[in-house]
């Protein structure tokens, strides 16, 4: 018996020496699944697709310059300053003066010269002369009265002086009257072709013919609602519809 076990020992050992060489054939196929990480390399082709759209970003962001440089095109381009109120229109009086309403002053006669005072060349660059007026009718809620140059540029004449709201107990204004919004005797001042408040002289072009000044007196039915240093359009517009009685006289300058 002991012979016998003998005698196999050294078969099992052969048997198991044989065997050993197995895990050797199953190691390439268990090392088939590590040429997975190889298909990696395989996707990296893919980055460098994907790595041209930011360049066909950088190349859009050309394009979308044009635009930012308009932007410094139009900032060149100036606002326009706001263009200040028109300060001249037609001539306020039409028709025929109204009979027994009338206008007179003590510095000239109607049709007369203007002494030089009222002028340019007069102190100040002129004073108002002196006007008063009657024969108004009883319905005169206000007065409006205005100087204007109708020897100015057509078809606009030249803004010398724009009073209004006029106390109807009023009948004349003294000379040199100050050049405030509103005067002693509550009449209201208007801007002149100068956008300047109060009087302003006669002042015809050197060497021209005298030009006419006509100074307007119109008398209304109702009060004006406009503010102290309004255009003389604006309170042609107020009191349109609500003339009661209108008369003038006009003075000639020219230097």
């Amino acid at each position: 018996m002991r012979q016998i076990l003998v005698l196999l020992l050294p078969a099992v050992l052969l048997v198991a020496g044989c065997s050993s060489p197995a895990p050797t054939a199953s190691s390439p196929t268990t090392t088939s699944p590590t040429l997975a990480p190889s298909s990696s390399p395989a996707a990296k082709p893919a980055s460098p697709v994907a790595s041209p759209s930011p360049s066909a970003a950088a190349a859009a962001s050309p394009a979308a310059k044009p635009s930012v440089a308009a932007s410094p095109g139009a900032s060149v381009v100036p606002s326009p300053s706001p263009a200040g109120p028109a300060v001249n229109g037609p001539l306020l009086f039409t028709g025929n003066p109204t009979p027994g309403f009338t206008l007179q002053s003590s510095a000239f006669t109607d049709g007369g010269n203007l002494p030089s005072q009222f002028s340019c060349d007069g102190p100040g660059g002129g004073q108002s002369p002196p006007l008063s007026w009657s024969g108004a009718p009883s319905t005169t809620k206000t007065f409006v009265l205005v100087d204007q140059d109708v020897d100015g540029a057509a078809p606009n004449t030249v803004s010398h002086w724009v009073t209004y709201s006029i106390p109807p107990t009023v009948t004349q204004f003294e000379a040199a009257q100050p050049a405030d919004p509103t005067l002693p005797n509550g009449a209201l001042q208007g801007l002149n072709a100068r956008r300047a408040i109060g009087y302003l002289g006669a002042c015809p072009p050197a060497g021209t013919p005298a030009h006419h000044y006509t100074f307007q007196l119109f008398a209304l039915d109702t009060p004006l609602t406009v503010a102290p240093g309004a255009t003389v359009l604006d309170v042609q517009s107020a009191m349109t519809g609500h003339i009661v009685a209108q008369t003038k006289i006009v003075a000639l300058f020219g230097h």
